[in-house]
């Protein structure tokens, strides 16, 4: 063997145990995910003790949630208390803006710095000052823009938008397969009064998901006993979907935790 193939051979060889040695985290980020998939159950505006008592209500299924609250600042103490206690519990809390403005309404006659400034860091700053852990935000309406979420992932690791499709499996715009550091997702709305509600559709994407290993994304408002009034997501459908994710085994996750969900 000539000296120039031994020196190719041996190059080869040793890129070759680099590229072995370090490619361990590359797998565990690009390998596909083999658990029963996950939910991601949201949450959105100030029903704060309706939130409080549901998360009493179905930790016998250890769920767990995001939180998205809107005016922080006007909330009660105990309210405050509440949304500490279910961070504890596990749960998340995430800011849906001070005043809950519509983003490009507001930024038609406003720049950008002033959205930040008034929408974004008052509440995000009493939040935080208060002890709870506030890394993703949603927007309210769903309402986004490129443009937005450049500006907003210098504040959040995870930004929620919102989906107005028909339930498909086949748009698949609310499940997500991999996280990131940053991370723009969005949430199909399970609230009673939404035209393309059906509980046999939203099983039918539990189903997709479990079956794929992946998670699929949800957006409620008020938990209630209530199957008839607007803004509500109703005990029997967070009650249906808590039985199925307990008998295939699937995972709640929150916001947070899917930036690295399929990555262990």
């Amino acid at each position: 063997m000539n000296q120039s193939k031994r020196l190719i051979i041996i190059t080869y060889i040793i890129l070759l145990l680099l590229f072995l040695c370090s490619c361990e985290n590359y797998f565990k980020i690009c390998n596909d995910y083999d658990g029963p998939g996950a939910i991601v159950l949201t949450f959105d505006d100030r029903y704060i003790d309706e939130w409080y008592k549901a998360d009493s209500i179905f930790s016998i299924y250890n769920w767990k949630a995001t939180f998205c609250v809107s005016a922080y600042g006007t909330l009660t103490e105990n309210q405050k208390l509440q949304l500490l206690s279910l961070q504890n519990n596990g749960n998340e809390i995430a800011s849906h803006g001070t005043h809950h403005y519509n983003a490009l309404e507001y930024l038609s006659n406003h720049s950008m710095d002033e959205y930040i400034k008034n929408e974004i860091q008052p509440s995000l700053n009493e939040m935080q000052k208060d002890g709870l852990n506030i890394t993703s935000f949603a927007y309210p309406g769903g309402v986004r823009s490129v443009e937005l979420d450049i500006a907003l992932f210098d504040y959040f690791t995870v930004l929620r938008g919102t989906t107005y499709d028909k339930f498909s499996t086949k748009s698949k715009s609310h499940f997500t397969k991999r996280g990131d550091d940053e991370l723009l997702v969005v949430g199909l709305g399970i609230d009673n009064h939404y035209e393309h509600f059906n509980i046999d559709d939203i099983m039918s994407l539990l189903e997709y998901a479990a079956n794929e290993g992946i998670a699929v994304i949800f957006y409620g408002h008020k938990i209630a006993n209530d199957n008839i009034s607007n803004y509500v997501t109703s005990y029997d459908t967070i009650d249906k979907i808590c039985r199925y994710a307990k008998e295939k085994g699937m995972e709640f996750l929150t916001l947070r935790e899917l930036t690295y969900f399929n990555l262990n």
